[in-house]
């Protein structure tokens, strides 16, 4: 192998390093929400590329010094990870049928890393000091991850253990390095048509990383600084709210509850129920709009903010367990209570869960509501039929990779084929996040506030 080579797998591999870093620095930050970054799929995809070209220069070098073992462990290594990257990337795209091969894709990553010890460990490559540690580490790193995955460990503690597993690269950089020494005082010689090709990748890779790099930092922070503010501005915005709690006979609703501004009892006023995706008014856009003083004036209505425990939801999604119908007793217990509230147009709302939420709402119970606005979300289009009196506003981004789009345009085929009008507006080339673009949609509220029960 030429020096280049040595230098860029060096450059490449502390870039690697760098990534790594980066990425378990943003993952600190948001947890889960990094994979749902906008920029995280282009991310992921040139991470990926710069991975594959490092670990074709690592099987060149095995190859140029012979170390067979470690030579095909390494074979076995790229293909188990090129299983890995399908499912990996099919999963952060939205595509849920591969949740199957999750845990395959975490048994494979431990596999490959007590492979790759015990082929460093094992063989020629153990003469060499970087090597042999590195082959020590990677055994112990992937023995901790098989034990981990027999739900031993803490997820903590396992995901502490994917982190150091993908630092290994600084064992062959210090590898690199001490060849380098060797070979310094050599004639140079003149990369192959291999080497060249991988020299090319390598640079790719480096500057193709510090940029998209920088583009999924730069999200972080304007979603860390947003998340900040946003926390203060629920502050402000609980104090609107009148915090309650209905009980009946199994099971308690908290949730908040706005009167009408300028609340008259004589008069008759909506009642919209907004789903927080989580917490309370700080996880549910919809309310957000609804309280500013401009729509406060302009719609005077009931706005009810109900919580979902950790672990539930509103309905509609498999294998989570809903608690629709003590919302559904709460909404009648306010119309008791408030003779204001006017049963003709009661409505619902939500993004992300809380639309699951709103078509299950309205189609559980088309009596009760009389629109709807889900963003973000899907329903059963088998019961499409239920709704085709109820008016129907839907949003979804063509580009979700959180909700798939087809959801939506599922419902509203469904809805149409019964005979509905249903309206619907879809944004091209965005993703999850179009909340923003919901809340200009010009006439939104005006529809909302003009739709009645038309059931008797």
């Amino acid at each position: 192998m030429s020096r280049h080579t040595y230098r860029i797998a060096n450059a490449l591999g502390i870039a690697l390093i760098v990534a790594v870093l980066l990425e378990s620095i943003i993952y600190l930050q948001i947890g889960t929400e990094t994979y749902w970054l906008e920029s995280y799929p282009r991310w992921f995809i040139f991470f990926s590329f710069a991975s594959f070209t490092w670990a074709f220069m690592v099987l060149k070098y095995y190859h140029h010094k012979n170390y067979q073992f470690a030579f095909w462990a390494g074979v076995f290594t790229i293909a188990a990870s090129v299983f890995n990257l399908i499912v990996s990337y099919r999963l952060i795209s939205g595509d849920r049928s591969m949740a199957m091969f999750f845990t395959a894709v975490i048994v494979l990553f431990s596999v490959t890393n007590v492979v790759r010890g015990v082929s460093l460990v094992g063989s020629e490559a153990r003469k060499m000091m970087w090597l042999r540690i590195a082959g020590v580490v990677s055994l112990i790193l992937g023995l901790a991850g098989i034990v981990g995955i027999a739900g031993s460990l803490a997820p903590e503690i396992q995901q502490a253990i994917f982190f150091l597993a993908r630092l290994t690269p600084i064992f062959f950089i210090m590898n690199f390095v001490e060849e380098l020494k060797v070979i310094s005082t050599e004639s140079e010689s003149q990369p192959s048509s291999l080497e060249t090709g991988l020299l090319a990748a390598g640079v790719i890779s480096i500057f193709a990383m510090m940029g998209f790099g920088s583009g999924i930092a730069g999200e972080t922070f304007s979603k860390v600084t947003w998340n900040k503010q946003l926390t203060v501005r629920a502050e402000q915005w609980n104090k609107l709210f009148e915090t309650r709690t209905y009980v009946n006979d199994s099971d308690t609703l908290s949730y908040k509850l706005l009167l009408p501004l300028e609340y008259d009892s004589a008069n008759r006023y909506p009642l919209v129920v907004a789903l927080p995706y989580g917490g309370s008014v700080e996880g549910c856009p919809p309310a957000q709009m609804l309280i500013s003083d401009d729509n406060r004036k302009k719609y005077p209505s009931f706005l009810l903010v109900p919580f979902s425990p950790e672990g539930t939801g509103w309905g509609g999604i498999p294998d989570s367990p809903a608690i629709d119908a003590i919302v559904f007793e709460t909404i009648d217990t306010l119309k008791k209570e408030f003779h204001a509230i006017d049963a003709r147009k009661v409505y619902v709302t939500g993004v992300s869960k809380g639309a699951y939420g709103s078509w299950h709402f309205i189609i559980t119970r088309p009596d009760m509501f009389a629109a709807a606005i889900p963003v973000c979300g899907a329903g059963n289009p088998d019961l499409a039929s239920k709704v085709i009196n109820t008016g129907v506003w839907a949003f979804h981004g063509e580009d979700d990779r959180n909700v798939p789009v087809k959801g939506s345009r599922d419902m509203i085929t469904a809805i149409k084929n019964a005979g509905g009008n249903p309206k619907y507006t879809e944004f091209p080339d965005l993703g999850h996040n179009i909340w923003h673009q919901v809340s200009l949609t010009p006439g939104l509220l005006d529809w909302l506030f003009q739709q009645k029960q038309s059931r008797p």
